[in-house]
């Protein structure tokens, strides 16, 4: 029964979109920065959409059965030892998928036990982020081997931003932006077009899911050098 949650929860996530753009936690009103470029539609703030009934009885399973009955440390454990390798590669999107998920929960049920969950979950996953701003688990030869370091990527940088909407913590949106930063610094370096860095059945498709974090970034930063990845990716 339990493999229904999942996707009925994250159905009615969808119907009724992420407010991460304004809102409030805890019953405290918190001021959200101002994004460099606004989206066309707008979201109801934190809390404030109620799900009764059997979708709500659901999603509070998905969040209190599943999503926080994890050990983080499992989840997060990869990032601090690099354990992903070319035959063994999967670990690394775990993290953004959860946390994700968890950030949507939290923002339909803002309670304390929930947010002491998102902070731990973000800062230790930062206190793994390399000096070159890489947020992974591939040791350094091995970055950007196969699909999944670069889809690994996309998915921390969808969770840190999705706290960053929540919260408007400077340093968690600069996390993310550090995180993205070596990715276009790394193909630089090597010579490389995203989307190459795939298997050639799926012609570039799993890396080129990095237009959304250049998109998202460029939307709260304003910097154009994301802009332009993201529609360089467009053009590849």
């Amino acid at each position: 029964m339990n493999r229904h949650i999942i996707p009925m929860a994250t159905a009615a996530f969808w119907i009724m979109g992420f407010p991460g753009l304004a809102g409030h936690g805890l019953g405290q009103e918190q001021t959200l920065s101002k994004p460099a470029a606004a989206d066309v539609q707008s979201h109801l703030g934190v809390g404030q959409i109620r799900m009764d009934g059997h979708i709500g009885r659901r999603m509070s399973d998905c969040m209190e059965n599943l999503i926080t009955a994890w050990d983080q440390n499992r989840i997060i454990d990869p990032f601090r030892y690099k354990t992903d390798s070319r035959d063994d590669q999967w670990r690394g999107d775990y993290w953004g998928k959860w946390f994700t998920a968890l950030a949507w929960g939290y923002a339909h049920q803002p309670t304390l036990g929930h947010r002491q969950w998102l902070d731990r979950a973000v800062y230790d996953l930062l206190a793994a982020q390399g000096p070159d701003g890489y947020i992974g688990t591939f040791e350094g030869d091995m970055r950007l081997v196969g699909a999944y370091d670069v889809w690994a990527r996309q998915c921390t940088i969808l969770g840190l931003t999705a706290y960053y909407d929540l919260t408007s913590d400077p340093s968690v949106l600069e996390a993310a932006c550090r995180s993205l930063d070596c990715l276009i610094d790394e193909l630089k370096q090597r010579n490389l077009r995203l989307a190459d860095l795939s298997w050639p059945r799926f012609m570039g498709l799993a890396p080129s899911v990095t237009v959304e974090s250049g998109a998202l970034l460029y939307q709260r930063t304003g910097r154009q050098k994301y802009l332009d990845f993201a529609e360089q990716i467009v053009a590849q």
